[in-house]
């Protein structure tokens, strides 16, 4: 239905492209949930290529469940420092600038923990080595395409909509998306060896 001319930059600078009717669809995104997807600058894509799973990196000494963000997200005040991806997650989060600093800062108890996805984050975690990191499951979710709203934004959905559903039909899509996330690993760093993640 047309040609795809792909450009890697930012993802905030992707953001603001698509929020402006500068580009047809950035991607990745994620499908937090209706009331906090509503509050975003553009429109997520109806289907979606698979799953990922975040997790919660904090210190073995102070370990954070997810149970325990959403109980503290209650409160007047909320008492943790946490890194991850600029979105309406219902807590308050700060910007990271790379994986082996936000990972630094909560070894070093200088933040209380990094929510990222899994495959992003463990690779850096496993390099540096650091065995004072506690890894907890966060919740899966849906991987999206970010598109303009507008006309034009539905117009490209329904092309990235047949396109997804045709893959997933195939069992193209399953066995792309598989090599790229995988569902969450229950490890822990104390056990680190340096080694990749497990396949």
């Amino acid at each position: 239905a047309g040609r795809i001319i792909v450009a890697a930059v930012p993802l905030a600078r992707s953001a603001l492209m698509v929020g402006r009717g500068e580009a047809d669809m950035g991607f990745p995104a994620l499908r937090i949930g209706a009331a906090a997807d509503a509050q975003l600058p553009y429109r997520l894509s109806t289907a979606s290529t698979g799953q990922v799973s975040f997790v919660v990196y904090s210190h073995v000494r102070k370990p954070i469940t997810r149970d325990m963000i959403f109980q503290a997200a209650k409160g007047e005040a909320f008492p943790y420092a946490i890194e991850a991806p600029a979105k309406a997650w219902g807590f308050p989060t700060k910007r990271f600038t790379t994986f082996e600093s936000a990972l630094h800062k909560v070894s070093a108890g200088r933040i209380d923990a990094l929510l990222w996805a899994q495959e992003d984050a463990d690779l850096p975690l496993r390099q540096l080595r650091l065995r004072d990191i506690h890894r907890e499951h966060f919740g899966d979710f849906d991987t999206v395409f970010f598109l303009p709203r507008t006309p034009r934004g539905d117009f490209v959905d329904a092309i990235l909509t047949a396109a997804i559903e045709k893959l997933r039909h195939t069992g193209r899509l399953h066995e792309i998306s598989s090599k790229i996330y995988k569902a969450y690993d229950d490890w822990q760093p104390t056990t680190n060896t340096g080694e990749p993640p497990n396949p």
